[in-house]
């Protein structure tokens, strides 16, 4: 059901109504929720059948504006779910100058919808989130295909590894080239970050010092956990503002 809301190049609805009513985005990072959790329920469930069921994808004519909410048809051939899951992550592997992932319409934090564009603007999160999605599938694979997914973790892991400093890892660089999530910065830590640095095993040391350092600059006198700080007020990246 899922996959069905799923257009030929690989991009997903941001969200949708059946049977196909929906919005069409840029955003990037909705599309590896389809290959991420599929290969969570393959293990728990064992049926990898599923990876083989023949699904349709949406059809409609490509962006022009950032958003377009539309009733689009499906097509008249279908593909594998393990398919549509490649397809998926094929669309979001589009690099930067910094060896991160382009963050395109904007990733987990959707608002800030306006730091990237098709040619610039990289997400260090949207890139460990790659990580920990090729790291659920590559099992799905054997002999050269697992190796090349393998290099490409080490790959993503090492750009994303550069992007640490002053006890954190940065959010993302805009396309004007502003680094965000970074001591100084606009906005000078974001929690989700550190977490996925945990999540997909970055250097151990770092990643003690980067979960501290979101605990102790986001948990303050409320006792909640803030998603980041400080609050972005200035215009120009995105409805966050």
């Amino acid at each position: 059901n899922c996959a069905k809301h799923q257009y030929e190049q690989g991009d997903v609805q941001h969200w949708w109504h059946e049977p196909k009513l929906g919005v069409r985005t840029k955003i990037t990072d909705d599309r590896l929720f389809l290959p991420f959790i599929t290969a969570i329920y393959v293990k728990f469930s064992g049926d990898y059948s599923i990876l083989h069921e023949k699904i349709e994808y949406l059809s409609s004519p490509l962006l022009e504006n950032k958003s377009r909410y539309e009733n689009p048809v499906w097509t008249k051939y279908n593909e594998s779910l393990l398919q549509h899951m490649e397809k998926a992550i094929n669309s979001v592997l589009k690099f930067g100058e910094n060896g991160l992932l382009k963050i395109g319409g904007g990733d987990w934090n959707d608002a800030l919808d306006e730091v990237g564009n098709d040619e610039k603007g990289e997400s260090v999160w949207l890139t460990e989130f790659m990580v920990l999605t090729l790291e659920e599938i590559k099992d799905f694979y054997n002999g050269n295909s697992k190796i090349e997914i393998i290099n490409l973790i080490s790959k993503l892991k090492s750009a994303i590894e550069k992007t640490y400093a002053n006890e954190r890892y940065a959010r993302l660089v805009t396309k004007d080239g502003e680094w965000l999530g970074v001591k100084g910065g606009k906005i000078e830590i974001d929690a989700i970050s550190q977490a996925f640095a945990s999540l997909i095993g970055l250097d151990k040391e770092r990643v003690k010092y980067a979960l501290n350092s979101a605990l102790s600059l986001l948990d303050e006198e409320y006792k909640i956990v803030k998603l980041l700080s400080p609050p972005l007020s200035e215009k120009g990246y995105g409805y966050i503002s």
